[in-house]
């Protein structure tokens, strides 16, 4: 199912996590009484008492949904997802001035090596590690996409300084 809206139902246990449906939520208004009626059912189909915790990203409408399910089953409790709150504040960081000028300087280093064939060869040479694109819908990638090459020396900068390689060296510098 590409690009239909799903609302996943996954189930975690001592014993392990297990994939119990995808919700295809096309076409339906997704509102909190919605997204708690497919919680609620889901929590009713594996078994209320077997649920102490839901689980959702922090948009507002998924709060109201888990306070919902608070008010259904008061032994659940609802809690936002670490992963997402922190995407949300790395979005926030993100928009700092100096912050911006450094994933865009950072993604323009990443484009150039990865679009020139000699700049990938010098900088696998000098660096263990991978260069990584950031994807769309997670800031935190532009955070991973730089972190492992700040401080220490960096393979981009090795590659950037290696003596005799005619044309790479000024155009990487001319990044910095």
């Amino acid at each position: 199912m590409r690009r239909r809206p799903l609302l996943n139902m996954l189930v975690i246990s001592p014993k392990g996590e297990m994939f119990l449906k995808a919700v295809d939520t096309g076409g339906e208004t997704k509102d909190a009484a919605y997204i708690a009626g497919q919680l609620i059912d889901c929590i009713r189909e594996v078994g209320a008492d077997s649920i102490i915790q839901v689980v959702t990203d922090s948009a507002t409408v998924c709060k109201v949904a888990g306070r919902l399910v608070e008010q259904e089953f008061s032994w659940i409790t609802w809690t936002p997802c670490t992963p997402h709150s922190l995407d949300l504040l790395l979005e926030d960081v993100g928009k700092l001035p100096w912050v911006a000028e450094v994933v865009v300087e950072a993604k323009a280093v990443v484009k150039f090596i990865t679009n020139h064939r000699q700049s990938q060869v010098l900088f696998r040479g000098k660096s263990t590690l991978d260069l990584l694109k950031p994807g769309d819908t997670c800031f935190a990638t532009n955070f991973i996409m730089f972190g492992p090459h700040a401080g220490g020396e960096r393979g981009v900068a090795r590659a950037g300084c290696r003596p005799g390689v005619e044309g790479v060296e000024r155009e990487v510098q001319s990044f910095g």
